[in-house]
């Protein structure tokens, strides 16, 4: 072999050696990310179901304070459902817009314009509750 093949076989394996060490960094750093992110949306999550849960069972308190509470609340952008204790859905949210899972009731024009669906809504807590356990 000539030393100019030997040359160029030395660098294609350095350049496959650093090509896989481009991935494999690659790959850790996404996953720590991920991981990061998801811990993030959790804590917003929890945010989220706490100040909803403190504005249901609030005394009377002056109307900036309830605004900053709904503020905080309203800005998760992850779909949640409030269940009672009998896991009975009493309220959701950025779920499909085009569905409810309030009975329409004869003459009303806001439910009669969505489709009535539990068991879309109960397919969706099925679901969240297999993915992550519930929050209190």
């Amino acid at each position: 072999m000539k030393p100019s093949q030997i040359s160029q076989q030395r660098w294609k394996f350095i350049l496959l050696i650093f090509a896989a060490i481009i991935a494999i960094a690659s790959l850790v750093y996404t996953n720590y990310l991920v991981r990061n992110l998801a811990h993030a949306e959790r804590s917003k999550a929890e945010v989220w179901a706490m100040s909803t849960k403190n504005i249901m069972t609030m005394p009377d308190v002056d109307d900036e304070f309830i605004t900053f509470i709904y503020a905080v609340r309203d800005s998760l952008n992850l779909p949640a459902i409030i269940t009672d204790d009998k896991n009975d859905i009493i309220f959701w949210r950025n779920l499909d817009s085009t569905k409810t899972n309030i009975k329409p009731i004869h003459g009303d024009s806001v439910t009669n314009d969505l489709d009535y669906d539990p068991v879309y809504f109960q397919k969706q807590l099925a679901f969240m509750k297999k993915s992550h356990p519930p929050l209190p």
